[in-house]
């Protein structure tokens, strides 16, 4: 029972908003720890700035990683 805790705890949703395309973007805590804080340990507690760069981005471009991926930065990071 404690295993399938962890996994619901990994589907919970951490935070969830709309891109410029109109895209509906659900961040879960697997994807925020598992891709965002293990990918970018400075991303740490910065979910607003996370949420801002997702609602307003400077520059939206395609993931070389993942051709269905688009990458959101602020001016900040560009």
């Amino acid at each position: 029972m404690k295993h399938q805790n962890q996994n619901e705890n990994h589907n919970t949703k951490r935070f969830e908003t709309v891109n410029p395309l109109g895209n509906q973007v659900i961040c879960t805590e697997k994807t925020w720890i598992g891709h965002v804080i293990d990918g970018h340990p400075e991303m740490e507690g910065r979910e607003e700035l996370v949420i801002s760069a997702l609602k307003d981005p400077d520059v939206i471009f395609n993931s070389d990683a993942s051709p269905k991926r688009n990458v959101y930065l602020p001016e900040q990071f560009i």
